[in-house]
């Protein structure tokens, strides 16, 4: 079994309906939210966004954040982003997932980070499609839905980007989304 595989198993075995949660605890905030802010980021860029993102992009985003992103039932626990660094060894259990942010929504969320960032390490087509099926499948969900979550945490990326004025990072997202979004 290779390191995604294993990085996949912690995010299967939290993702579950959120229950017992004791009175007083923050609710977890919802996917769909993420989902509002994205339409309105890339449906109505800011000026620095529309320039750096071709107009092709921002519709491509618009066109997947209109995918449906609620589950048939009630939707459970998911991660929206875990560097696979975060995914120590550990004794209680084989590998545990550190320093995640828990979201309750769609079980492609879990996919949208660790597609995006594996493609960064060669943002080609070819790499792009091997990643979203290597993913996908131990996550136990549909590749293209997975490559659309992590397309759009690329776009998502280049606008925090350029809000830290970082122009390598820019590049680097860039490339992710015109691979993903191909």
């Amino acid at each position: 079994m290779d390191r995604v595989e294993r990085a996949c198993r912690p995010y299967r075995r939290l993702r579950r309906e959120p229950v017992d949660i004791p009175d007083g605890f923050p609710a977890l905030p919802e996917a769909a939210a993420l989902v509002a802010d994205w339409t309105v980021r890339f449906t109505d860029p800011e000026p620095e966004l529309a320039q750096v993102v071709p107009a092709a992009l921002l519709e491509r985003a618009a066109a997947w954040r209109r995918a449906p992103a609620v589950p048939a039932g009630p939707l459970p626990i998911v991660n929206r982003d875990t560097p696979l660094g975060n995914i120590p060894a550990a004794e209680r259990e084989p590998w545990l997932l550190i320093d995640h942010q828990p979201y309750l929504g769609e079980a492609t969320f879990d996919a949208g980070f660790p597609v995006m960032i594996q493609t960064q390490c060669a943002a080609t087509p070819e790499q792009a499609r091997r990643v979203v099926r290597h993913t996908a499948r131990p996550l136990a969900v549909g590749p293209e839905r997975a490559r659309g979550r992590a397309f759009l945490r690329s776009i998502e990326e280049i606008g925090w980007a350029i809000e830290d004025d970082e122009p390598g990072l820019i590049r680097l997202h860039l490339a992710v989304a015109h691979t993903l979004g191909e």
